[in-house]
């Protein structure tokens, strides 16, 4: 991953919209930047057999949910994480994350 280009994308995207800029990594998380800095917002480790079909979905999905309930980039970047991590362990169809699903993976993560 080549961070410093990484990071120069996101300056650059910034300064055009203004608000942030946010790239999806893969199961490397997100880098989140905006006029306080940048975050790299890692991805939440699963185990297991996994179908990436539908987890850039769930990321956004996560993501914007998040945001319009007033989590700050950095708290809606790691719900969107949370929530792809579900949606990949659904094997074989295009999964998705209910709110106890939330709930339950973010006891795994705190207590991990």
């Amino acid at each position: 991953m080549n961070w410093p280009w990484l990071l120069l994308v996101g300056k650059r995207c910034l300064s055009r919209i203004r608000n942030r800029y946010l790239s999806r990594l893969g199961a490397r998380g997100i880098l989140a930047v905006t006029e306080a800095g940048a975050t790299h917002v890692p991805g939440v480790p699963v185990s297991g057999e996994i179908d990436v079909v539908g987890a850039g979905d769930s990321v956004m999905a996560g993501l914007v949910a998040s945001l319009c309930a007033g989590a700050t980039t950095a708290e809606a970047a790691f719900i969107g994480n949370m929530a792809a991590s579900i949606t990949i362990q659904q094997l074989g169809t295009t999964g998705t994350a209910s709110r106890e699903q939330l709930r339950q993976r973010l006891k795994i993560v705190d207590s991990g």
